[in-house]
């Protein structure tokens, strides 16, 4: 877990797992930036603001077997196949109503 705290312009990480110290560096705009990626890296990140306890949607970074060996981060997009099902129902719904 690592935390983070800005004063505006400079930007202090707090590690509590100390093993992370160098492999994790945290961006000026809070970014997450990972150095070396093991299969220990491998999960999901969210982001967590103070105050009241909000979560961002989050990465997942997981191992995909492909041949170039590279490992990608994925984002969580739930609604993403609502929005497409619901785009191609009201295509189709609009297309029936044009019809008749």
């Amino acid at each position: 877990m690592l935390r983070s705290f800005t004063d505006g312009e400079n930007i202090a990480a707090y590690f509590y797992n100390t093993a992370m110290k160098g492999k994790v560096t945290v961006q000026v705009n809070h970014s997450l930036l990972i150095h070396n990626i093991t299969e220990e890296d491998l999960g999901d990140y969210y982001c967590v603001a103070s105050g009241a306890l909000n979560f961002s949607t989050g990465t997942r970074l997981y191992r995909t077997e492909s041949s170039s060996g590279h490992v990608y981060p994925h984002h969580h997009t739930p609604w993403l196949s609502l929005i497409l099902a619901s785009a191609v129902l009201n295509c189709i719904f609009i297309a029936a109503i044009v019809g008749e």
